[in-house]
C-alpha cells in the first residue's frame, strides 16, 4: 500500500517536474521569438525608410552613373533635375579613386549618389545609350535588386538596403524574383 502511493506521489511529482520544464521551455521559445520578430520589424522598418530616401534622393538630386566594362573603360554621366552631362574618363577615374580610397567625402561632395554600373548589366553601349539603360534598369526594380545582388551594381554612399540585398545569397534573391513573377 505504501508502494502504491509512493509510486502514485513519484508519478505525480515527475508530471508536475516535466509540466514546469515543458512550461519553461515554452515561455523561452515565445520570448526568444518575440525578441526576433520585434528586431526584425525594426530591420524592415529602417530597411523601408531607407530604400524610400534613396528613391526620393534618385529622384531628386544629382546623380553620377559610372559604367565600367569588362577591360575597365569607363563611360559616364551625370543626371539631375536640369538634364544630363556626359563627365570625362580623368573625372571618372579621379572619381573611382577616390571611392577606392575611401575618400567617398571628396566625391560625394558634389553628387548625392553615385552608382557604378557594369556594363553588361546595362545591355547597351554609348554613352547615347546610358541614360535610357540606366533609367530602364531602376524602373525594373527585379532587374536591380538582381544585379545588386550579382555585384553588377555598387551605389555610393552605401545604404544599408543595397547592403542586404549584397550579402543575401544570390538563391534567395533568384527564388523572391521567380515567385514575384508568378
Amino acid at each position: 500500500m505504501i508502494s502504491t502511493i509512493l509510486t502514485i506521489i513519484g508519478i505525480i511529482l515527475a508530471i508536475a517536474i516535466v509540466f514546469w520544464l515543458i512550461k519553461s521551455l515554452v515561455k523561452s521559445v515565445l520570448f526568444v521569438l518575440a525578441i526576433v520578430i520585434i528586431a526584425f520589424v525594426i530591420f524592415a522598418v529602417v530597411i523601408t525608410i531607407d530604400a524610400t530616401a534613396f528613391k526620393k534622393d534618385i529622384a531628386e538630386s544629382k546623380n553620377t552613373f559610372v559604367i565600367v566594362d569588362d577591360e575597365g573603360n569607363l563611360e559616364g554621366i551625370s543626371i539631375n533635375k536640369n538634364g544630363t552631362q556626359v563627365i570625362s574618363k580623368e573625372s571618372l577615374t579621379n572619381m573611382l579613386n577616390n571611392i577606392n580610397a575611401d575618400k567617398l567625402k571628396d566625391v560625394i561632395a558634389d553628387n548625392t549618389n553615385i552608382v557604378v554600373v557594369k556594363k553588361d548589366a546595362l545591355g547597351n553601349s554609348g554613352v547615347e545609350s546610358i541614360e535610357t539603360g540606366v533609367k530602364n534598369l531602376f524602373i525594373n526594380s527585379k532587374e536591380l535588386i538582381t544585379n545588386l545582388a550579382n555585384k553588377n551594381i555598387q551605389i555610393y554612399p552605401k545604404r544599408s538596403v543595397f547592403e542586404v540585398i549584397q550579402n543575401i545569397p544570390l538563391w534567395i534573391v533568384k527564388t523572391v524574383n521567380s515567385f514575384l513573377r508568378g
